[in-house]
Protein backbone atom coordinates (compact mmCIF):
# COMPACT_ATOMS: atom_id res chain seq x y z
CA UNK A 1 0.00 0.00 0.00
CA UNK A 2 1.21 3.20 -0.85
CA UNK A 3 0.68 6.50 1.00
CA UNK A 4 -0.96 9.56 -0.29
CA UNK A 5 1.44 12.28 -0.92
CA UNK A 6 0.00 15.93 -1.43
CA UNK A 7 1.63 18.39 -3.51
CA UNK A 8 4.54 19.74 -1.70
CA UNK A 9 5.83 16.10 -1.54
CA UNK A 10 5.22 14.76 1.96
CA UNK A 11 2.61 12.27 2.50
CA UNK A 12 -1.08 12.97 4.50
CA UNK A 13 0.24 11.15 8.02
CA UNK A 14 3.63 13.13 8.31
CA UNK A 15 1.34 17.10 7.23
CA UNK A 16 -0.54 15.93 10.36
CA UNK A 17 2.02 15.63 12.40
CA UNK A 18 3.85 18.75 11.41
CA UNK A 19 4.28 21.79 13.68
CA UNK A 20 3.13 24.02 10.76
CA UNK A 21 -0.18 22.02 9.58
CA UNK A 22 -2.78 24.67 9.43
CA UNK A 23 -5.50 22.62 10.96
CA UNK A 24 -3.46 23.29 14.55
CA UNK A 25 -3.97 27.03 14.00
CA UNK A 26 -6.70 29.01 15.88
CA UNK A 27 -9.23 30.77 12.78
CA UNK A 28 -8.90 34.16 14.37
CA UNK A 29 -5.56 34.29 15.66
CA UNK A 30 -3.09 32.24 13.79
CA UNK A 31 -2.07 30.69 17.15
CA UNK A 32 -1.78 27.35 17.83
CA UNK A 33 -4.62 26.22 19.88
CA UNK A 34 -3.91 24.89 23.57
CA UNK A 35 -6.19 22.18 24.63
CA UNK A 36 -6.14 20.83 27.91
CA UNK A 37 -5.52 17.20 28.32
CA UNK A 38 -7.07 15.52 31.18
CA UNK A 39 -6.17 11.83 30.64
CA UNK A 40 -5.65 9.57 32.78
CA UNK A 41 -2.73 6.96 32.63
CA UNK A 42 -3.92 3.07 32.57
CA UNK A 43 -1.06 2.57 34.95
CA UNK A 44 -2.63 4.78 37.14
CA UNK A 45 -5.88 3.42 36.91
CA UNK A 46 -4.25 -0.30 37.65
CA UNK A 47 -2.45 1.08 40.58
CA UNK A 48 -5.78 3.25 42.18
CA UNK A 49 -7.81 -0.40 41.59
CA UNK A 50 -4.99 -2.42 43.01
CA UNK A 51 -4.38 -0.27 46.24
CA UNK A 52 -6.36 2.98 46.43
CA UNK A 53 -5.23 3.99 49.26
CA UNK A 54 -1.92 4.87 48.03
CA UNK A 55 -3.67 5.81 44.95
CA UNK A 56 -5.88 8.71 47.08
CA UNK A 57 -2.61 9.69 48.54
CA UNK A 58 -0.85 9.81 45.30
CA UNK A 59 -4.07 11.96 43.37
CA UNK A 60 -3.67 14.01 47.05
CA UNK A 61 -0.15 15.16 46.95
CA UNK A 62 0.12 15.42 42.86
CA UNK A 63 -3.06 17.10 42.31
CA UNK A 64 -4.61 18.77 45.44
CA UNK A 65 -6.70 20.94 43.35
CA UNK A 66 -8.88 17.81 42.49
CA UNK A 67 -9.27 16.79 46.39
CA UNK A 68 -9.53 20.69 47.57
CA UNK A 69 -12.81 20.78 44.92
CA UNK A 70 -14.38 17.59 46.40
CA UNK A 71 -14.03 18.30 49.74
CA UNK A 72 -13.89 21.56 51.87
CA UNK A 73 -12.15 20.22 54.65
CA UNK A 74 -8.96 17.99 54.46
CA UNK A 75 -10.92 15.70 57.26
CA UNK A 76 -13.33 13.67 55.02
CA UNK A 77 -10.43 12.77 52.17
CA UNK A 78 -8.17 11.79 55.47
CA UNK A 79 -11.69 9.89 56.94
CA UNK A 80 -12.22 8.11 53.15
CA UNK A 81 -8.80 6.84 53.05
CA UNK A 82 -9.37 4.94 56.44
CA UNK A 83 -12.44 3.57 55.65
CA UNK A 84 -13.70 4.30 52.05
CA UNK A 85 -10.95 4.25 49.95
CA UNK A 86 -12.27 2.83 46.93
CA UNK A 87 -15.19 5.36 47.25
CA UNK A 88 -13.47 8.24 47.87
CA UNK A 89 -11.27 7.90 45.45
CA UNK A 90 -13.95 7.66 42.61
CA UNK A 91 -15.93 10.96 44.51
CA UNK A 92 -12.32 12.77 43.64
CA UNK A 93 -12.10 11.67 40.31
CA UNK A 94 -15.83 12.40 39.07
CA UNK A 95 -15.98 15.16 41.16
CA UNK A 96 -16.92 18.33 38.99
CA UNK A 97 -17.04 22.01 39.70
CA UNK A 98 -21.22 21.42 40.37
CA UNK A 99 -20.86 17.74 42.08
CA UNK A 100 -21.78 14.60 41.12
CA UNK A 101 -24.92 14.11 38.72
CA UNK A 102 -26.88 10.91 37.13
CA UNK A 103 -24.65 7.88 36.22
CA UNK A 104 -21.68 9.37 38.34
CA UNK A 105 -23.47 8.20 41.99
CA UNK A 106 -23.83 4.97 40.13
CA UNK A 107 -19.92 4.20 40.59
CA UNK A 108 -19.78 6.29 43.88
CA UNK A 109 -22.20 3.64 45.22
CA UNK A 110 -20.61 0.74 43.20
CA UNK A 111 -16.94 1.66 44.74
CA UNK A 112 -18.91 2.04 48.26
CA UNK A 113 -20.13 -1.76 48.02
CA UNK A 114 -17.02 -2.98 47.42
CA UNK A 115 -15.41 -1.12 49.84
CA UNK A 116 -18.30 -3.15 52.30
CA UNK A 117 -17.35 -5.80 50.58
CA UNK A 118 -13.89 -5.66 51.51
CA UNK A 119 -14.33 -4.86 54.95
CA UNK A 120 -16.75 -7.84 55.51
CA UNK A 121 -14.13 -10.12 53.16
CA UNK A 122 -11.76 -9.37 56.35
CA UNK A 123 -14.24 -10.17 58.95
CA UNK A 124 -15.45 -13.89 57.90
CA UNK A 125 -11.46 -14.25 57.24
CA UNK A 126 -10.27 -12.94 60.91
CA UNK A 127 -10.22 -16.63 62.47
CA UNK A 128 -7.48 -17.44 60.05
CA UNK A 129 -5.26 -14.56 61.37
CA UNK A 130 -2.34 -16.24 64.07
CA UNK A 131 -2.94 -15.61 67.17
CA UNK A 132 -6.43 -14.65 66.59
CA UNK A 133 -8.51 -15.85 70.18
CA UNK A 134 -10.36 -19.04 70.12
CA UNK A 135 -8.37 -20.76 67.01
CA UNK A 136 -7.00 -24.12 67.92
CA UNK A 137 -3.05 -24.77 67.38
CA UNK A 138 -1.31 -27.60 66.43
Amino acid sequence: MTARVNSSGTDDAHRRASRNDPSRLSARSGLPVLRERNDMGCLFALFAGLFPRLGLFIVWVARPNLVDNAFDTWIWPLLGIIFLPFATLMYVILYTGGGLSGFDWFWIVLAGLLDIAHWGAGWTQRRQAPGYPGTATA
